[in-house]
């Protein structure tokens, strides 16, 4: 497998179409989302890796190749697991264009701590909680997130928070440029926050999350109202992508707005050392 330089990216588009491959990949291409990739033809690829170099890893282009197939595993589940194990990334997910990949990734994970899941992806259809202002309790504020969000020395939990935009984005620089989100401040605290994944083309995914001892207060759906009705205002496709067995982040969904327009599968597990 050959390592792609970041101006050939646009090599394996055609490798990776469809729910949700589109979203990913209009983010990677467009600079945003970091990503890796190996090819098996550096000038006409026909089989394709990526890395978002966190947890998400992707596989396209089956060809059933055994050469191919076996490089591929030694490189996914050795040379970047040690990578992804190092920096904290253990637990995978990793997506995949067809039943073929499926099987293989099945076969090669057979006795490993892995499962295949079912995740349900959404599409904003129009804002759900029309009057959001008016339910934010009075302890309560609601703010963009910006540089002065982000270096507010004040706040508990700014790192948290930086901390998930740099596993999204190639840069925090980069968020504050072409990104966007919301997080909700109780006191001198973010106590939950929203946003913006895979921005692209007016499209972006949804990235949500709520400190433990915030959560079960009604602070996810107002932050991720403020987000979708962002979204709507400046001509936005937001999408939330979600596993199946995630009621609570589901019900918050629905209740803002999206509405669910596909469900698909990948296999999730965590590397092991020596792996």
């Amino acid at each position: 497998m050959h390592e792609l330089v970041v101006k050939d990216y646009g090599k394996v588009r055609s490798l990776f179409t469809g729910i949700p491959f589109d979203l990913h990949m209009g983010g990677i291409l467009a600079g945003n989302s970091p990503a890796r990739i190996w090819v098996d033809n550096a000038a006409n690829p026909t089989t394709g890796y990526i890395w978002d170099k966190a947890h998400c890893h992707y596989v396209g282009g089956y060809t059933g190749d055994a050469e191919v197939l076996a490089t591929l595993q030694q490189l996914i589940f050795h040379d970047v697991a040690a990578q992804a194990i190092a920096g904290g990334f253990a637990i995978f997910k990793v997506f995949y264009t067809s039943a073929e990949w499926e099987k293989w990734l099945e076969d090669v994970l057979e006795n490993t701590r892995c499962e295949r899941r079912e995740r349900l992806f959404y599409r904003i259809q129009q804002l759900g909680i029309n009057d959001w202002r008016d339910r934010v309790p009075a302890e309560v504020r609601i703010e963009a997130i910006s540089t002065g969000v982000l270096q507010d020395a004040e706040l508990t939990n700014v790192s948290k928070l930086t901390s998930e935009i740099g596993s999204c984005w190639n840069s925090v620089e980069r968020f504050v440029e072409n990104g966007f989100g919301f997080c909700a401040i109780v006191k001198d605290t973010i106590a939950c926050w929203c946003t913006a994944e895979y921005v692209h083309n007016k499209e972006c995914g949804c990235g949500i999350e709520t400190i433990a001892e915030y959560q079960n207060k009604g602070l996810a759906t107002l932050t991720a109202a403020v987000f979708a009705d962002y979204c709507l205002a400046n001509a936005l496709t937001a999408y939330w992508d979600v596993w199946a067995k995630n009621l609570a982040s589901i019900m918050v969904a629905q209740k803002v707005g999206f509405t669910r327009i596909a469900d698909y599968r990948v296999i999730n597990g965590v590397f092991e050392q020596g792996s």
